[in-house]
């Protein structure tokens, strides 16, 4: 391989590592995006979202994940994910789009 093209690899490596980082942030963006609206809407249910502060949001968060009753139901969620993750994986059960709506 002479130096040019050895140069012309290396920069098809970094163009596309550069695009994978890109689409990674543009995922998160969107998730984080996603996470916001849900929050917001569960707040509306109580009060205007926008009557809160940054502050203030971010001790109902923590106040409502770190309750005792709540962290057992993030655990029992993930205990049934794995449960279906495993019988897929073992052939026992096949997945659908509908495979998660009896969880929740």
């Amino acid at each position: 391989m002479t130096e040019l093209e050895e140069l012309q690899q290396k920069h098809r490596e970094e163009a596309a590592l550069k695009r994978a980082k890109l689409k990674e942030r543009k995922a998160r963006a969107h998730r984080l995006i996603e996470r916001g609206a849900i929050l917001e809407s569960a707040i509306n249910e109580v009060k205007a979202a926008e009557s809160f502060t940054n502050e203030e949001v971010e001790k109902i968060i923590y106040f409502s994940i770190l309750s005792p009753s709540t962290i057992t139901f993030i655990s029992e969620l993930r205990k049934q994910i794995l449960s279906l993750l495993f019988l897929i994986r073992k052939g026992a059960l096949i997945p659908s789009l509908n495979l998660y709506s009896n969880i929740v």
